[in-house]
């Protein structure tokens, strides 16, 4: 899910029971140069036993980028997007 704002673009995901690793394409950015903020599960995130483990990271991107994000069992991400 994508969401803009006036000064920001907001990106959320969200899995199952399922780990996984997504990559999202960042070609809907207007030209310029951006900073994302991610927050995503840490490397030992669960839903049954540590729903509190997270991984914060500042990104310079681009239309061109693409962004990585790391989905837990049952976790999720959120992703802030802003003009550098």
């Amino acid at each position: 899910m994508m969401r803009e704002t006036q000064d920001a673009y907001l990106i959320g995901a969200a899995t199952n029971e399922e780990n996984r690793t997504i990559e999202i394409p960042l070609d809907f950015l207007p030209k310029g140069s951006f900073q994302a903020c991610v927050v995503e599960d840490g490397e030992d995130a669960h839903y049954l036993n540590n729903r509190e483990s997270l991984r914060t990271s500042k990104v310079e991107v681009n239309r061109k980028s693409h962004l990585q994000v790391r989905l837990a069992c049952g976790g999720g991400a959120c992703i802030t997007i802003s003009k550098h």
